[in-house]
């Protein structure tokens, strides 16, 4: 059972007397994984349900785009084209409102008002996750874990689901305008209606499908938004609980990026993420960050960044062993 820092976990240190000091190995923050993989999940099943209604709206209608795009007007058909009341639409017309129908249709999608309570949901799943790394790590420290009141909290989840229900909703849109300059672009260069087709939902072997990369987008944000969200609360937990520092630790894989790598190990402060240095020792100077190819980000904060910040517990150990 966490202890609350301000009360219980004083006396027993009190009691205890037992001298306190930065371990050398603290344990790895562990990210939240199954957070990132059930939001895939979900993300990818708007996208199924996005695609599904393309086959239903967009796809049958393809035929007769292309047919209409090969009929040769007449000579004096352009006396006529300013009377709307014997006006002929042509295809770009009837793509305009077959893409209006399936606007329509994607925001009758049940998945829709579902947004923001699933954002919500994951947000709520991955503070846990951090919450429980957190006392773990801390324990292993000061063999109580620490708990505090998080007043931040409510409001870092809202954020967190409504930023998450504007990007669901600008790849849907993004995707609507995908579609629609696919078939746009297939027709102005003769393709086939079948062509187009494989442009929008399988791809070819010249380019993806429009819904493979959709798909690819989703997976992103879902990885992305879970690991932003993972390290801002890293940086809340710690400040909150009077830890300054932080040790730049990374996932250790080729997949680091070089500005990345070039923090691994250092110490770093919440305060100010332009400096490092190398020990703890007050005689040694901080340094920029940018001297050595360093990011000025926290870790958690740069795009898909895996990074984490382990904690320094050196300030509030000194302050106990004050006590």
């Amino acid at each position: 059972m966490p202890i609350d820092i301000t009360t219980s976990t004083v006396r027993r240190l009190r009691k205890s007397k037992r001298r306190l000091k930065q371990p050398a190995n603290i344990p790895e923050w562990k990210p939240p994984l199954q957070w990132e993989k059930d939001y895939m999940i979900y993300l990818t099943r708007n996208v199924n349900l996005w695609r599904d209604s393309c086959i239903q709206k967009v796809i049958p209608f393809l035929d007769d785009l292309v047919l209409s795009s090969q009929v040769v007007r007449p000579p004096e058909a352009s006396n006529i084209k300013s009377d709307s009341s014997v006006r002929v639409d042509g295809w770009v017309d009837q793509l305009e409102r077959i893409m209006m129908e399936y606007e329509i249709t994607l925001k009758e999608l049940p998945t829709g008002p579902d947004w923001n309570f699933n954002a919500s949901q994951v947000g709520k799943g991955v503070d846990e996750w951090n919450k429980d790394q957190w006392y773990k790590i801390s324990d292993s420290v000061l063999s109580v874990p620490l708990i505090q009141s998080n007043p931040w909290l409510p409001d870092t989840i809202q954020s967190f689901a409504k930023e998450n229900v504007s990007l669901i909703s600008k790849l849907q849109g993004n995707t609507v305008r995908d579609i629609e300059e696919v078939i746009n672009r297939g027709i102005r260069q003769g393709k086939t209606a079948k062509t187009i087709e494989q442009e929008l939902l399988d791809g070819t072997d010249l380019q993806k499908g429009v819904f493979h990369k959709t798909e690819t987008r989703a997976r992103l944000i879902a990885r992305d938004q879970v690991d932003k969200l993972n390290g801002q609360l890293t940086n809340l937990r710690q400040t909150e609980a009077g830890i300054t520092q932080y040790r730049w630790r990374t996932a250790m894989d080729e997949r680091v990026r070089k500005k990345h790598k070039s923090m691994s190990g250092k110490l770093c402060q919440w305060g100010n993420s332009t400096v490092y240095k190398n020990t703890p020792f007050p005689k040694e100077e901080w340094k920029l960050r940018s001297s050595i190819g360093g990011i000025s980000l926290h870790p958690g904060q740069d795009y898909q960044c895996r990074c984490y910040a382990e904690p320094d517990f050196s300030t509030i150990v000194e302050s106990l062993e004050d006590i």
